[in-house]
């Protein structure tokens, strides 16, 4: 599993917000991914808003322990906050978080340099350059789409199936999560979310449902306007329940 290379390590942290700071920026958040035999594979859609005007930032979004960045896209949102038209890896992240696609007459933002993200100094970071105020504009947002893996966290015999799934802080924040067959036959299967969604852990009902590849899944939310984890049910009257407190327990 890929971490900070030695070398970067020695050099010490570098002057990247800390991890506390991505929950500032990261408005809304949308994980979705499957187990695997050996770990997890997910994505992470993210809106982001950062303040213009500004000299050079970068955000540590996650730590780099035990998790790969495979993949990363950023989008620039209009003035109007939907996305440009015919930008598909915008299209999708913006389906995931509900953001419409913006009217042909918005002000786009093509011109301005887009943030990246990078794996370096213990964390997968966005790093922001300078950006001008745009017609009055003192922020402006992105979609982020970042595709990732991570390690079990244990295995049986020891203990049950564990994983542990690194999220940015947010507080507006859902989770689609697919258990494969082969998985769901073993005697339990835990999910932990890297920070909790929410505040503080919260009781709430989950839904684990029949999949096209014979595995389940389950689907939960947390929003701060609701301070509350809700239940997603996609209409499977037969749905199989588990509970949510920290963890996601998902019997066979």
């Amino acid at each position: 599993m890929y971490t900070t290379p030695l070398k970067v390590r020695r050099r010490g942290p570098s002057l990247a917000q800390p991890l506390s700071a991505a929950s500032r920026i990261v408005k809304k958040l949308v994980l979705r991914g499957q187990a695997q035999s050996n770990g997890a594979r997910y994505f992470l859609y993210l809106k982001v808003t950062v303040p213009a005007g500004t000299a050079d930032q970068s955000y540590a979004l996650l730590p780099d322990v035990n998790i790969k960045l495979i993949h990363a896209e950023v989008d620039a949102l209009t003035s109007t906050g939907g996305y440009p038209p015919l930008h598909e890896s915008a299209a999708r992240a913006a389906g995931y978080l509900g953001i419409p696609m913006s009217s042909t007459s918005a002000i786009t933002l093509d011109h301005l340099p887009l943030p990246r993200v990078t794996t370096a100094n213990y964390a997968i970071t966005l790093n922001v350059p300078t950006l001008p105020i745009e017609d009055g504009m003192s922020s402006l947002s992105y979609l982020i789409s970042l595709q990732v893996e991570t390690d079990l966290a244990a295995q049986p015999p020891r203990s049950p199936y564990t994983l542990r799934l690194p999220v940015p802080r947010c507080l507006h924040s859902r989770i689609h999560f697919k258990f494969p067959s082969e998985l769901l036959d073993s005697d339990e299967v835990q999910v932990m979310v890297d920070p909790p969604l929410g505040p503080r852990a919260r009781r709430g009902r989950k839904s684990l449902e029949n999949g096209d590849d014979d595995g389940r899944s389950t689907t939960t939310a947390y929003s701060e306007d609701s301070n509350e984890v809700e239940e997603s049910e996609d209409g499977d009257e037969d749905a199989h329940v588990a509970s949510y407190t920290q963890t996601m327990s998902c019997p066979p």
